[in-house]
């Protein structure tokens, strides 16, 4: 009987690293320095220590043409400063394999983009064949489990998360999660994103940001003030910097709130929904996850991405019919503090971080809260679509929420 080697990670090249999504997928990282960092600042905390062959194998250089002998596929892309070259293995095989090439500069804005266009969006594939969906969507820790936050880019996901963090409640996530057929949720491991106006959003967390932090946020206000928002980056930071609770998973979903904004609502409104319902949002959701991809691919990958979609809502319909769903509506006419201090209370009442840590925290929530003015909401109490040859969505920047 064959024995098949296995490297342990004290085996494996010091120039690879090797990050666990969930149970059951490992992808590995291979390439320069910059881009090794890139990666284990997004995913370190999930660095596996384990023999499971890895899913994705996936090498980054910069200022280098990829080659991948084999490759299914070859193609390129960009996005304001930064592009990048991208040969893919073939779909069907074990492992998937890609090789990035990176050029423009800054490099660091060509690595977060790769790696939410084109890196995660293999990840999910990977997680989809293995019977777990990378559900666009925050976490939250309840006190009946995971409390799932779905939205479109700008719902207030990562503000809201930003708030709760300060406040010592446990989030899984900020903008992804890992979720089995069971409602079985882990973290997706990947570094929160703040925005400029954290400070308004979210005081506490604000405060709690180092210097560097604030003012790197501050940069970032003044660039897209002065570029009339065409860069308009977000910033990344560690969870233990926010001193956020780690979480290895699996944790129970007890609920799923989308979150909505309309014109026609005067105030936060909630209304229970039934799982049916949901699967569209899901459904959009993940063809917008993988769209710049499908735009890089020939028909083959377009079938793979298909026929994962297809996997991860038959997971996802699993998963959410055991579990409540509510749409969550905001008025549009409320400026971001107004309605992410809305939806903060609105969580604390479906028992989000109903802990001791987050009893004791109360009065920094309400300080938190002391600068709004106006603020009196009180919460109210199809299937088939696929990719099609050429796919040309309106892009939006990864990682943002």
């Amino acid at each position: 009987m064959a024995v098949i080697a296995r490297r342990t990670s004290s085996e494996r090249s010091p120039h690879q690293a090797k990050y666990a999504f969930g149970p059951a997928v490992r992808l590995e990282v291979e390439g320069s320095r910059l881009a090794r960092s890139h990666f284990a600042a997004e995913f370190g905390p999930q660095l596996a220590d384990d023999v499971m062959e890895p899913d994705l194998k996936v090498i980054v250089r910069l200022a280098s043409h990829p080659r991948l002998p084999g490759a299914s596929v070859t193609g390129g892309g960009g996005y304001k400063t930064a592009r990048w070259r991208l040969a893919l293995s073939d779909p069907d095989s074990r492992p998937l394999r890609a090789v990035l090439g990176l050029f423009g500069a800054p490099a660091s804005f060509a690595l977060s983009l790769v790696q939410g266009y084109v890196v995660e969006p293999l990840v999910a594939i990977a997680l989809a064949r293995a019977g777990f969906i990378a559900l666009p969507s925050a976490g939250v820790a309840g006190e009946d489990g995971a409390i799932l936050l779905m939205g479109r880019s700008g719902s207030g996901k990562s503000s809201v998360c930003m708030r709760l963090v300060a406040r010592g409640v446990a989030v899984l996530s900020d903008d992804q999660i890992v979720l089995d057929r069971r409602g079985g949720c882990w973290p997706y491991p990947r570094r929160f994103r703040v925005y400029p106006d954290l400070r308004e959003t979210a005081t506490a967390a604000w405060t709690t940001l180092p210097p560097r932090a604030r003012r790197a946020l501050a940069l970032r206000r003044a660039a897209s003030r002065l570029t009339r928002g065409y860069v308009a980056p977000s910033l990344a930071v560690s969870p233990a910097v926010l001193g956020a609770v780690a979480i290895r998973g699996p944790v129970a979903a007890c609920r799923l709130v989308v979150i909505q904004r309309d014109p026609a609502v005067a105030q936060l409104t909630a209304r229970e929904r039934h799982a049916d319902w949901l699967l569209f949002e899901a459904r959009a959701s993940l063809l917008e996850q993988r769209a710049h991809l499908a735009a890089l691919v020939g028909t083959s990958w377009r079938e793979a991405i298909n026929a994962a979609v297809e996997a991860e809502l038959s997971t996802f319909r699993a998963a959410a019919s055991a579990v409540s769903v509510t749409e969550v509506v905001l008025p549009q006419g409320w400026n971001a503090p107004r309605a992410i201090a809305a939806l903060d209370d609105y969580l604390v009442g479906l028992g989000a971080g109903r802990s001791a840590a987050a009893r004791r925290a109360t009065g920094t929530k309400q300080a938190e809260q002391s600068h709004l003015r106006g603020h009196d909401a009180k919460p109210q109490v199809p299937d088939g679509t696929r990719l099609p040859a050429r796919f040309s969505p309106r892009w939006r920047r990864p990682g943002s929420a």
